[in-house]
């Protein structure tokens, strides 16, 4: 639980965490206790796991929780989701531990390092992400990468080249694309303060986001300067199309 950085539209961010519970440090479950509840998965027939996040990536943490479950022989598919850039030593126990079928997915957001830079709490180039993606196909690892469009300070120009930087990935390789919009979160940075991030709230208390969750449409709760909520779920919509 916690995070180590903060992501601007991320309502789990370090500070998030600090506002909810006092916390600002990352702490991680036992490993002993992970092999505990993926046996007892394993025995009641549960043979495929998600993780939704790495909140420190360059500890040791996984890899060498890895190790335990090829040790016990726990046999699964893994879809992985990864915030930051996983690195070599990551990969390589990843690979070797799960089913072939298993898939790392990297979320990159953006195709503009200027808007990655201004939003994401774990930054890399374009050039990073081109660099791992072409290990992660090394090693035979599936890939799933997740874009977004909407976020703060992003404008029809770095949509664009997101556009563009979408299409020149799969020229180069083959991988599962994801695109979702993004909801304003509580505790968010962009919701504590919309001004400086530039964006119009339109879900300003408990109430207006009760009142959001039970409509048949889907919204958002804000805009920016640039696009639009209609926009935004427009091109994201357009994103999912490459």
């Amino acid at each position: 639980r916690g995070c180590l950085v903060n992501c601007s539209f991320c309502g789990g961010s370090n500070l998030a965490q600090k506002i909810l519970n006092g916390k600002s440090r990352v702490i991680f479950k036992t490993k002993s206790s992970v092999i505990r509840d993926l046996r007892e998965s394993k025995w009641h027939g549960i043979d495929s796991i998600y993780t939704c996040f790495d909140p420190d990536p360059y500890s040791n943490y996984y890899p060498s929780l890895f190790k335990l479950i090829r040790k016990e022989k726990l046999c699964f598919k893994m879809n992985f989701e990864c915030w930051s850039l996983p690195t070599k030593k990551f990969i390589d126990s990843f690979k070797n531990t799960f089913n072939p079928d298993s898939r790392l997915i990297i979320s990159p957001e953006s195709g503009s390092e200027r808007v990655r830079r201004l939003n994401k709490g774990f930054f890399y180039t374009n050039k990073d992400l081109l660099r791992t993606i072409r290990y992660l196909k090394e090693k035979e690892v599936e890939i799933e990468l997740y874009f977004t469009t909407g976020l703060p300070f992003e404008t029809k120009k770095d949509f664009i080249e997101t556009v563009i930087f979408i299409k020149y990935l799969r020229k180069k390789f083959k991988f599962k694309l994801s695109a979702h919009p993004i909801e304003i979160e509580p505790c968010s940075l962009m919701y504590l303060n919309s001004s400086k991030y530039k964006i119009k709230l339109k879900r300003k208390s408990f109430e207006d986001f009760v009142r959001d969750s039970s409509r048949p449409v889907f919204s958002l709760g804000y805009e920016t300067n640039y696009f639009k909520e209609e926009e935004i779920i427009s091109n994201v919509n357009l994103l999912r199309n490459l």
